[in-house]
């Protein structure tokens, strides 16, 4: 786990372990700054356990998706390293590129990877060991902020920006190849299997927590919260 991420968690066991008790049907829990006036009205143990859930939901899926992509491009590069030295020279360098490009998508899930599937256990464990007589400020408030930023991050996974990304990268592959090495039959292949492959991605990338967030926010959930 990140140093950051490992400090944050520390800093909000601390605000735990000096939670004050409150009464239970107390409003005193701040709202996020955009936030409609209608969640105010709803209980303060209801909004921690709609976060609690959302995350924690959407951990499991996630991880499965990633799991999955980066075996995938792992396997892809492996396999062009492994045939590389059995084909015509004329082929390998293609193959070789081709396998740079799969590395590259493996290095973006293993240093970028969605941070719900931390947010969500990390959530899901402080919220279970809460008492009832604690006051569950503190991670109403981490977990709002964490809904939030995942939510923007699957948001930002599956946006145009990232389309268009797919597209130059296998685009400059191809032209590599194919003005580099002059070969333009193995430049269209690492181009059209490059796109298939990033585009496949980004359109199976799991992307609930944007709909979750803008439900809590304006409290459209106070009638079907998620179920756990």
């Amino acid at each position: 786990m990140p140093v950051d991420r490992v400090v944050e968690s520390a800093l909000l066991a601390a605000a735990l372990a000096i939670a004050v008790p409150h009464p239970a049907a107390a409003q005193d829990c701040p709202l996020p700054d955009d936030a409609l006036p209608a969640l105010a009205d709803v209980p303060d143990a209801a909004r921690l356990e709609y976060l609690r859930s959302a995350l924690a939901d959407e951990a499991g899926p996630v991880r499965t998706w990633t799991g999955l992509w980066g075996a995938g491009y792992l396997l892809l590069a492996t396999t062009q390293v492994a045939a590389a030295p059995v084909l015509p020279a004329a082929n390998r360098p293609g193959l070789w590129l081709g396998a740079g490009g799969a590395g590259l998508g493996l290095a973006v899930l293993t240093i970028l990877p969605l941070a719900v599937q931390e947010h969500g256990p990390i959530l899901d464990a402080y919220a279970g060991a809460l008492g009832p007589a604690a006051s569950p400020c503190a991670l109403i408030a981490r977990g709002e902020r964490w809904l939030e930023l995942d939510a923007g991050a699957e948001e930002f996974g599956t946006s145009w920006l990232v389309h268009v990304g797919s597209v130059l990268v296998n685009a400059a592959l191809a032209l590599t190849i194919g003005f580099a090495f002059h070969d333009w039959l193995s430049a269209g292949i690492a181009a059209g299997v490059g796109l298939a492959v990033g585009e496949t991605m980004i359109l199976t990338q799991p992307t609930a927590l944007i709909d979750a967030w803008e439900r809590y926010r304006t409290a459209g959930w106070a009638e079907a919260r998620p179920e756990r």
